[in-house]
């Protein structure tokens, strides 16, 4: 018996082997499909011949998804650049650390004197407020052409929103509580500390009723010129960096004892709302550009004839989407996204492209290179679908990896009639065309 199962597993070995090589051997037969397009294929009773056909996409647009709330970012984008604005989001819930007796006991606990912890809080004055950020760097210099510092307003944002769905149009009642604060110097490159009127952060109240929030908006004033980035609140960056508002205020208690303090307090939640204004509205199926964006997210939609090659004596070897990078310093790449995803579309969207809906996706994310060379995506996964029902043909979607978070922008040439053939999206297809013996 011992015997036999090592004989079994020996058997088991060269199986493994076996399957192995066949599919290095099938690998390295489809990888040979690119360079030997022309030659002459013969297998038992079918002859084919290897071809390659280039498709140009009828109709292209750009799918305008807009502001997606970006509180998982690990960066908080204020400015203006390239048509792109961004403002600051900042929430602090429940100010009850200001009067949290555990708190006190050990801000007191720290100091020699003895405390009678039956004692309460009489009174507290307010001495200062003040907003740190921390600057984690300038988005995109290398299109950057206006180092013009600008300024910043603060604004008080009502509470009984859903900051979770918020975004950059949605109205919302504020109350301007600092005008002109200087925010945008490129000379400033480390901490930032605002202060803040606390009289009109309504402290007082918030310290009696703890259950109340302090929602803050910083918005760029209109001659912003760059988008600078802070570290958010996040749990990848450390606590010396992150918002915090500083509060400092003597505490007068019941027994005549005073205590001079200051408590610091992190945002609870913390965002970005952005808006890419200033862009060519999309106007037909064959635009000069296409987009894709992350923060303000944008998607490409993609449609060709792809069923005018294949028949039923075609065999689809592989498909490449090509795409080319499109060099604008008007509407420049801002940080481009290094990978995309490409799936496949389920509906009719042609005419209403931000209605386009997801389906099956490619296998993995490409890699974007940032050169003049056309980008090569392998989609043939996707095209299978095609081929076994052409009726499903609704094009793919383009999307950047990652659209929830960091800000990003990356333009592509589109399919207008002024775009040359060599730039415009299109499918290359390596085929092999049987004939009937």
């Amino acid at each position: 018996m011992p015997n036999k199962t090592e004989k079994t597993g020996g058997n088991q070995n060269w199986r493994t082997v076996g399957i192995f090589f066949l599919l290095l051997t099938l690998w390295l037969s489809c990888a040979q499909y690119d360079n030997e397009t022309g030659k002459n294929l013969v297998g038992d009773d079918l002859h084919a011949v290897l071809k390659d056909t280039v498709i140009y996409l009828d109709s292209c647009a750009t799918m305008n998804v807009g502001d997606k709330n970006n509180y998982t970012s690990r960066s908080l984008y204020i400015g203006r650049q390239s048509s792109l604005i961004a403002d600051i989001f900042l929430r602090f819930f429940k100010f009850s650390p200001l009067a949290d007796s555990s708190v006190l006991k050990k801000l007191i606990a720290d100091t020699t004197l003895d405390f009678d912890t039956t004692v309460i809080v009489q009174s507290i004055a307010w001495h200062y407020a003040a907003l740190t950020l921390s600057n984690n760097r300038f988005v995109d210099t290398l299109h950057q052409n206006d180092y013009t510092p600008w300024n910043a307003d603060i604004f008080r944002v009502q509470n009984n929103i859903d900051h979770y769905s918020l975004t950059y149009h949605d109205e919302l009642t504020e109350t301007q509580i600092l005008e002109d604060n200087l925010i945008g110097s490129l000379q400033d490159t480390g901490k930032i500390e605002i202060h803040l009127p606390y009289d009109s952060l309504f402290i007082d109240s918030l310290y009696r009723n703890t259950m109340d929030t302090l929602s803050l908006r910083i918005r760029p004033d209109t001659d912003a010129g760059f988008l600078k980035r802070f570290f958010a609140h996040h749990a990848s960056n450390s606590s010396t960096v992150v918002p915090t508002l500083d509060i400092s205020a003597t505490y007068i208690f019941s027994n005549d004892y005073t205590l001079d303090t200051t408590i610091s307090l992190y945002t609870g939640f913390n965002t970005y709302l952005t808006d890419d204004i200033g862009l060519t509205p999309r106007t037909s199926l064959k635009p000069e550009r296409l987009f894709l964006g992350r923060g303000f997210v944008r998607r490409m939609l993609l449609w060709g004839d792809f069923n005018s090659v294949v028949d039923t004596f075609n065999t689809i070897n592989r498909v490449e989407l090509w795409l080319s990078n499109y060099p604008d310093e008007e509407v420049s790449n801002i940080e481009p996204a290094k990978a995309l995803l490409v799936y496949r579309v389920k509906n009719n969207w042609f005419d209403s492209p931000d209605e386009a809906t997801l389906d099956v996706r490619s296998s993995a994310y490409d890699t974007l290179n940032q050169s003049e060379i056309p980008q090569r995506i392998d989609i043939t996964n996707l095209t299978r679908f095609w081929q076994a029902d052409p009726d499903s043909n609704f094009g793919i979607m383009v999307m950047a990896e990652g659209e929830i978070g960091a800000m990003s922008r990356r333009v592509f040439h589109g399919n207008s009639a002024d775009t040359p053939d060599e730039l415009k999206p299109r499918l290359r297809i390596v085929y092999s065309k049987y004939n009937l013996p």
